[in-house]
């Protein structure tokens, strides 16, 4: 994707990619199937149960449900642990 080096993978480059990425597929999913926005507590086997009462649907995507939900945050060196548990603490190291 990137030539195979990481030069590009900071997170300003993930943050884009990863939005790219959503558009896309709420875009696909939209023109071929339903697109449901999902809050916290929801159940989504109920409302895939409620979407299949009243849709017909043959084989393939039918549905999608989206979901917010917080991320797990993954550093690998000294530096950047330090930083890290800065930014999800809110206090500086």
């Amino acid at each position: 994707m990137h030539g195979g080096s990481d030069e590009q993978l900071d997170n300003t480059h993930l943050m884009r990619m990863a939005g790219r990425f959503s558009r896309r597929v709420r875009a696909l999913a939209k023109a071929q199937a339903a697109v449901i926005d999902c809050k916290r507590g929801d159940r989504k086997h109920l409302i895939a149960e409620q979407h299949l009462a009243t849709h017909s649907v043959g084989t393939g995507v039918f549905l999608v449900l989206v979901a917010k939900a917080p991320a797990s945050v993954w550093c690998s060196t000294d530096k950047v642990v330090s930083m890290c548990q800065a930014a999800l603490t809110g206090r500086p190291s």
